[in-house]
């Protein structure tokens, strides 16, 4: 089933299968929501805060360490200056160096700013959290702005232990999201992507640094582009329904279940969705029914959920709605014809779901000198991708592994390169929007 609606400067989107197996105890939607120019009555002239952290410990040395100084230069170069954008520089070390403190971007401040991005040089070890709460402390000087952080590293956070990290990021959380960055083939994909998942924004990887210049501009002109904070995703539930998972499923996989924070009422559940340009996402939730909510075969339709969204608009609280009530339904058939079909974005998002899990799998194994897991792992993951028409993961297991044209059969390519087998990790959870 798919429905439609357009609403504000929002449109919303519902694909699922409301036919169920007799007994059966899960539904599965995927929430399409695409936002446009917002409408009048959004303000549009939000502040902006672009934060850079650039790893300055030791391995961050000769082309690397050129590479950054030289993005973060032409990252600033290209802040506009419209009264409404501010930025910092933190050099991450032992400590997080406050290269340039948080200030309005202006022609002078940029002036001043260059100067001292000149003469910034690299130190230190690798310590995550200080550099996220020297970020914090930034953009806490500027309240109410749309907050983004650059973060780039070249290695791994041995400064610290994973509780040090796991405090710092929980007082992140709900901040700024950040933009996760790793260089050369040194640095951890899950490390970066454990901040990721708790702050939101995306991850990716570079083997050469020049390429982080284009990386450094992109992300510049899309902080441009946002104009809406405050937008969650509010999912209704009747009594003996649950939501057992929700995540994003594009541009890139999140996470969001343990971010599902109470609503106004019982009933109601809330999603952070994070900051907003003109853009579109997909997400994919998954409602558990107890015992006693399951309904009877041939029996009424029952409804799972009821799905809108909230936007804090000078204040107030705008709901839109996704369809006429946003509904999500459930009824129950022994006709094999129907309960077995599957909506075919549903099966789309669960295949990428599982091809991000097989790729990280199969890198672990790989990492861990067990090839036979990693070839099992990185085969069904090629499998996958194929399948989910995800071109660009296919390519990058292709670097890997090695398919036989004739028996299937997959093996590892000897003599892969680190920087393949990280950026492959990397992107794991980079999916392709169904259309």
């Amino acid at each position: 089933m798919t429905t439609n609606t357009q609403a504000g400067s929002f449109e919303g989107r519902i694909d699922h299968n409301p036919d169920l197996a007799d007994g059966a105890n899960s539904v599965v939607a995927i929430v399409s929501i695409k936002s446009n120019s917002p409408g009048a009555a959004t303000v549009v002239a939000k502040k902006r805060v672009l934060g850079f952290v650039v790893d300055g410990s030791g391995s961050m040395d000769g082309a690397k360490w050129k590479g950054a100084k030289q993005a973060v230069i032409k990252g600033v170069e290209a802040m506009p200056t419209d009264g409404n954008t501010y930025f910092f520089v933190i050099m991450g070390g032992d400590a997080a160096h406050e290269i340039v403190p948080v200030m309005l971007s202006t022609d002078e401040n940029k002036r001043k700013a260059l100067a001292a991005l000149a003469a910034m040089n690299n130190t230190g070890g690798t310590y995550f959290a200080r550099w996220l709460a020297g970020a914090r402390a930034q953009f806490a000087k500027v309240p109410g702005g749309i907050n983004i952080l650059y973060f780039l590293t070249d290695g791994k956070n041995e400064g610290e232990d994973v509780a040090t990290l796991e405090k710092e990021l929980a007082r992140c959380v709900g901040q700024f999201e950040v933009e996760c960055r790793g260089v050369g083939v040194g640095y951890k994909a899950e490390e970066l992507r454990t901040v990721q998942q708790a702050l939101g924004g995306s991850v990716d990887g570079f083997q050469q640094p020049e390429e982080l210049i284009a990386d450094f501009k992109a992300v510049v002109e899309r902080t441009q582009g946002l104009s809406r904070s405050n937008v969650m995703l509010q999912i209704w539930t009747p009594v003996g329904v649950k939501i057992a998972t929700i995540k994003q499923m594009t541009p890139q996989l999140l996470d969001l279940s343990g971010k599902v924070v109470a609503g106004p009422n019982p009933r109601l559940s809330r999603i952070d969705t994070g900051a907003w340009g003109e853009e579109s996402r997909d997400y994919m939730l998954v409602a558990e029914l107890a015992p006693e909510a399951v309904g009877k075969v041939d029996g009424p339709a029952k409804l799972v959920a009821r799905i809108s969204l909230v936007e804090n608009v000078n204040g107030t609280e705008v709901e839109t709605k996704l369809n006429e009530g946003g509904q999500v339904t459930a009824q129950w058939t022994n006709d094999d014809k129907k309960s077995t079909v599957i909506n075919p974005k549903v099966a789309n998002y669960t295949g990428q779901a599982e091809l991000a899990r097989n790729i990280q799998e199969g890198v672990a194994a790989l990492n861990a000198g067990d090839e036979d897991k990693a070839t099992k792992a990185l085969g069904k993951a090629r499998e996958l991708a194929v399948a989910t028409g995800n071109d660009e993961a296919t390519k990058r297991i292709d670097k890997i592994v090695k398919v036989d044209p004739d028996k299937g059969t997959v093996k590892i390519i000897k003599g892969a390169s680190a920087g393949d087998v990280v950026n492959l990790d990397t992107a794991s959870t980079r999916t392709k929007r169904v259309k």
